[in-house]
């Protein structure tokens, strides 16, 4: 595949990928929230993931527009189909991420960083999974996204495996859809090791923790503030997301 040179990107995970890819001169726009890293913020804006200046796009006349099957709209996404070359990333596993590398190495013609990127990663990913042999069976997780309702993650989610490759197994893991509505007291009976708020979608704060007073894992220490993107951002910063997960849910050292 030829180098793209004009690029819109609608997923922040995404726009920081280019940009570690050192193919960050290829974006002419970008989201509101694409603001890794701190060049990224110099990019002209298009909205948000779930509200695009689809207009604006168009009038862009980008070579290629990059967005996420889970992150943006399909009404939107099939709009910009029928306008512009787009590409769409259904990312559901750490493996999808990996192939995900690899295919904007492609589009950009950075295929040796990308290899790079995804060689260090996989290294810190059999290093995980051979220390969490080692530990035994997985810890029980409860990752709330959202607190009106409360929703989680069911196993079929990027944020999920990247949970389980850490060491972790959401306690709601056999529901059918991807991010079920929950109802809390059914999560304190499930009973988890380790509850994570993330600081995304919903901005968890230290004062949360309250909330999970009741919760076994409250009085075992083990109810942590994260940052969102140690679970949710897809692409280069995996490994890091690896190691900070691994570290909260075996208490190696404390969470931010």
């Amino acid at each position: 595949m030829t180098s793209q040179r004009r690029i819109v990107s609608l997923v922040p995970s995404l726009t920081e990928t280019l940009f570690d890819l050192g193919a960050g001169s290829s974006l002419v726009a970008a989201t509101d929230y694409c603001i890794s890293p701190a060049e990224a913020c110099r990019i002209p804006r298009v909205g948000g993931p779930r509200n695009p200046d689809l207009e604006g796009i168009v009038r862009l006349d980008p070579d290629l527009v990059i967005a996420g099957k889970e992150e943006n709209c399909r009404e939107h996404l099939k709009w910009i189909r029928d306008r512009l070359p787009l590409k769409v990333f259904d990312c559901r596993s750490l493996e999808d991420a990996l192939a995900l590398i690899e295919a904007l190495g492609e589009i950009v013609g950075q295929r040796s960083s990308a290899r790079e990127i995804v060689v260090r990663t996989t290294a810190v990913l059999q290093g995980l999974r051979e220390g969490c042999e080692e530990q035994g069976p997985k810890r029980n997780v409860f990752y709330p996204l959202w607190t009106d309702p409360w929703m989680t993650i069911s196993r079929r989610t990027f944020v999920a495996s990247m949970i389980e490759e850490a060491g972790g197994l959401s306690i709601f893991c056999e529901r059918a859809e991807p991010y079920p509505t929950i109802d809390l007291a059914e999560a304190r009976r499930r009973e988890p090791d380790v509850v994570l708020l993330p600081d995304e979608p919903h901005a968890f704060e230290q004062a949360d923790r309250q909330q999970f007073r009741d919760f076994r894992a409250y009085g075992s220490g083990s109810v942590h503030c994260i940052p969102g993107r140690w679970a949710a951002w897809y692409g280069t910063r995996m490994d890091a997301g690896l190691r900070g997960l691994h570290q909260a849910i075996y208490q190696k050292c404390a969470p931010l």
